[in-house]
């Protein structure tokens, strides 16, 4: 009977609370990583959608848009990727030949690496300035000769929790984040994870052509508070390791400026396709 007794008596006879009135546990960034071992955390992406629509698009769950988005960007990455194809004839899964999760740095991991580093890659718009590796990579062909340039940010976003968003804009954004940037450094020297952001999206058309695509808007809302400055300095720093960690992905996500447009033309020529076959199997008829 004693030992009847002592079942249900301790530490397995527990309580709960309910979700809206549980307070917060003890969980860090250090623990959850040693939690989940060498798997990484899966994030919901945000697609920037182009040809007009200025809106955000959740990829994944339950395929929300977003106007605007508010809250805090805990870290960032610029990465690079080149393929050697245009984004209309990659395959489903195709892997970069050479890729950054830097813009500077070649992944070791890249299987044909095009240079010694970004910088001084004749494939990279986006190498240093003025010099003449640059200007050779402004001579080729965008679509099949040129790596990509993105850039990717973590974003806990207001009101949809603690599990933050990524986002990943091209390089026609690169401007204005670098703005942004600079700007709010003047104001207070803050850095990303230490303000609230919104983010917006403008059209404006592609360099030498007609296609619309987004332009990313950034602006300060206003300064976290001081007591909370420290978690989010945590969240910067797990967040930049998880966007090195990934830089096998890099690229694979996401297309050129006018990706959205090459892949819908490809959509329409398959569809005029079929059409045209369905057509001649009538008349045969």
């Amino acid at each position: 009977m004693s030992d009847a007794k002592q079942i249900g008596s301790g530490l397995d006879n527990f309580e709960t609370e309910a979700p809206d009135a549980v307070a917060p546990g003890t969980a860090t960034s250090e623990t959850v990583q040693a939690a989940m071992g060498n798997q990484l955390p899966k994030l919901p992406k945000l697609e920037v959608k182009h040809q007009g629509a200025v809106i955000f698009k959740e990829k994944d769950g339950a395929q929300r848009t977003f106007d605007k988005l508010e809250g805090v960007v805990v870290a960032y990455s610029h990465h690079n990727s080149f393929f050697g194809v245009a984004f209309e004839q990659r395959e489903q899964g195709q892997r970069p030949k050479c890729y950054s999760n830097d813009g500077a740095t070649i992944s070791k991991s890249a299987p044909e690496p095009q240079a010694a580093g970004c910088a001084v890659c004749p494939r990279n718009r986006d190498g240093e300035r003025g010099s003449e590796t640059r200007k050779a990579a402004f001579e080729k062909d965008r679509k099949t000769e040129c790596c990509n340039n993105y850039l990717s940010l973590i974003m806990i976003v207001k009101g949809k929790g603690e599990i933050p968003f990524r986002v990943q804009f091209p390089n026609s954004s690169f401007g204005a984040w670098a703005a942004y940037v600079q700007e709010i450094a003047n104001v207070g020297k803050f850095q990303p994870h230490e303000v609230a952001t919104s983010i917006t999206l403008t059209n404006t058309k592609q360099r030498g052509g007609s296609a619309m695509y987004s332009l990313g808007t950034f602006k300060m809302i206003a300064p976290l508070k001081l007591d909370i400055r420290p978690a989010f300095a945590e969240r910067n720093e797990f967040w930049t390791k998880y966007l090195s960690a990934k830089d096998s992905e890099v690229g694979v996500e996401g297309g050129e400026d006018n990706a959205g447009t090459a892949a819908d033309a490809v959509k329409r020529a398959k569809a005029a396709e079929e059409a045209v076959k369905a057509g001649e199997q009538q008349a045969a008829l």
